[in-house]
């Protein structure tokens, strides 16, 4: 049987204007790196949940929750995307490792040490860019030689904007499609989800709810490939 083929997209976080609103270890981690970027995710597939979200988006803050499988529209200006392409075979593997990974902790001394000297990425824990970088990996869109434990967001920035199949959000692409063909009355029930998500995530960042602290991987400047990439 002929292999649909599949994708992920990865969900990079960059600091705004405003960057006195940011946590402290953001603003460290965008100075270590000499780059915006602070947090990465990863949304496995192209199912999309029941408004139109991007679903099994995997992803990690440094808080008691760890490892998790999320649902987000992802609509906040100060994130962006890369969407990469790979077999349905490959998209089902790092999906089914992302679901073995749910509740590992976040490591804080992974993070410290990849400023000076990555760890070796082992599974027992991980910091964002890390779980990210190991989940590309168990997909073969990495190389098996690379270590996650050296991953930056930057540094994933870097190696996979050029391979982009699509650069948009996932979830506002399918609201576009959806206001084609959708009447008036439903594309505002749309719209109308789509702002409460929006601000139930605004309360969230802003410490209501669940409080995350901040998670940006400190890492040093190494390429995370086999082989090095300018």
């Amino acid at each position: 049987m002929a292999d649909l083929g599949g994708s992920v997209t990865l969900i990079f976080y960059k600091i705004g204007d405003a960057f006195w609103r940011e946590p402290f270890l953001n603003l460290v981690a965008a100075a270590v790196q000499l780059s915006s970027f602070t947090h990465v995710e990863i949304a496995i597939g192209d199912e999309a949940g029941a408004f139109g979200q991007m679903s099994n988006v995997c992803r990690i803050f440094n808080d008691d929750v760890g490892v998790e499988l999320t649902s987000r529209t992802g609509r906040n200006p100060q994130y962006s995307y890369v969407q990469l392409g790979c077999s349905k075979a490959a998209e089902q593997r790092m999906l089914a490792y992302s679901r073995s990974l749910v509740g590992r902790p976040f490591s804080n001394s992974g993070m410290a040490r990849s400023v000076f000297f990555p760890r070796t990425t082992d599974g027992t824990s991980f910091f964002c860019a890390e779980l990210v970088a190991a989940i590309l990996k168990q997909g073969g869109l990495m190389s098996a030689v690379s270590n996650p434990g050296a991953a930056t967001p930057q540094s994933l920035h870097r190696m996979y904007r050029t391979q982009a199949a699509v650069t948009a959000n996932p979830y506002v692409l399918r609201s576009i499609a959806k206001q084609k063909s959708t009447p008036c009355e439903e594309r505002a029930r749309l719209i109308g989800f789509a702002g409460m998500l929006d601000q139930q995530e605004a309360r969230r960042q802003r410490g209501g709810g669940r409080q995350r602290g901040a998670s940006p991987p400190r890492a040093a400047f190494r390429c995370v490939s086999g082989t090095s990439r300018r």
